[in-house]
């Protein structure tokens, strides 16, 4: 074979195993990250398999593919199990050993089979599961569409394409057909095939650094202790929210939220009962409240919702439901159960474009009234 094929494969070989080593010291670093060493053994098992290629190549060729095509075969077994761990789909110890069954039972079979058929089995078996690898990033995609998800899907696309061409090529171009089209195993085919390998195995760091990116997203307009949106978060994402309900013409209502007492729980029972009753409200908020409603701890002991579609009438209903149901639950305590009160302020408001600090002011407002008038209950801002 000429030079050129064999020092491309030495080369693809050695750059498959250094990302086998990136990917093992990668895990070391982040051990919590899933599918991380799945990813390090398919780089390990893709380089082998190259190596063993090159090896073959130096030889003369076909002698050695079976093995080469063990290893390769396995390599993309794992990707796709790998990126079904990566993305939190279901894929336990079973589906595992169910396709390396179905290697097993093919690859046994291509033991007794001429170099071609070998090759065939291999690119069809590559493609079967670069296929199955698109269902988890597919679902990946629906959470969100960033740059390294959308290349992810690419890759894969790309890589089953180029492999099911060389599978039909293998088959055609052995009974004699096309035999003016660039041989399977010809130095353009085996370039891009093999760069897409080194693609799919450098597009697990891609992902991991855009969920950790999002990660850190999250953390950052987050409240720790309660998991709602913090201020900044709740005031960046209701904004937005405003200018398009602003656009559809649909009224909202802002709820200022306030639990009754709250010094005097962290007093009397410590700050851990305090904790407790901030964890207690903000599951009543996430029970009573719909999914695309907006709604945080601002600070302190202070809640805030924004509510789109609703005129003041219906908020205010919302507001006693919640009201009600955070008085009636008790919480847990170091100290035993206790139960709290929370007073609320409600800001209706249709058709004007306002800033979501004044809707909050005039809620406010309302929300002191409510306090003045005995706590524990729902005051209404005057239009």
């Amino acid at each position: 074979m000429p030079l050129p094929e064999l020092t491309l494969s030495v080369f693809f070989s050695a750059i498959l195993l250094m990302a086998a080593a990136v990917f093992a010291t990668v895990a070391v670093q982040r051990p919590h990250a899933q599918g991380i060493w799945i990813w390090c053994a398919a780089c390990l098992c893709l380089g082998i398999g190259i190596a063993i290629r090159s090896f073959d190549y130096a030889l003369g060729g076909g002698r050695w593919f079976w093995y080469c095509g063990l290893f390769m075969s396995t390599a993309h077994i794992l990707f796709w199990f790998g990126m079904r761990r990566f993305v939190g789909v279901a894929a336990g110890l079973n589906q595992l050993l169910g396709a390396f069954t179905v290697l097993t039972l093919v690859w046994g079979i291509a033991y007794r089979l001429d170099y071609v058929w070998q090759l065939f089995l291999m690119l069809g078996l590559a493609t079967t599961f670069d296929l199955l690898a698109l269902a988890p990033l597919i679902s990946l995609r629906r959470l969100h569409y960033r740059p390294a998800t959308r290349f992810a899907l690419a890759i894969f696309v790309l890589a089953a394409l180029s492999m099911a061409v060389r599978a039909c090529l293998v088959i055609l171009q052995e009974r004699g057909l096309f035999l003016s089209m660039p041989d399977a195993n010809s130095i353009s085919l085996y370039t891009s095939a093999a760069a897409l390998l080194l693609g799919k195995c450098f597009v697990f760091l891609m992902l991991l650094h855009e969920r950790q990116s999002a990660e850190l997203e999250k953390l950052a307009v987050t409240d720790s202790l309660t998991g709602l949106l913090n201020r900044k978060g709740f005031v960046d994402y209701s904004q937005r929210l405003l200018q398009r309900l602003h656009q559809e013409q649909r009224g909202y209502a802002v709820l200022m939220m306030d639990m009754d007492h709250f010094k005097s729980i962290n007093d009397r029972h410590g700050h851990a009962a305090g904790d407790a009753a901030l964890r207690a409200f903000a599951e009543v908020l996430r029970e009573q409240l719909r999914p695309n409603d907006c709604y945080g701890r601002i600070g302190g002991e202070e809640f805030c919702a924004l509510l789109p579609g609703l005129n003041p009438a219906d908020a205010f209903q919302v507001a006693e439901r919640v009201r009600r149901r955070f008085s009636e639950q008790a919480f847990s305590t170091p100290k035993g159960l206790l139960y709290g009160s929370v007073s609320i302020g409600v800001h209706g408001q249709f058709g004007i474009a306002a800033s979501i600090e004044a809707m909050m002011q005039s809620a406010d407002s309302a929300l002191y009234e409510a306090k003045s008038l005995g706590r524990n209950r729902t005051q209404l801002a005057m239009a």
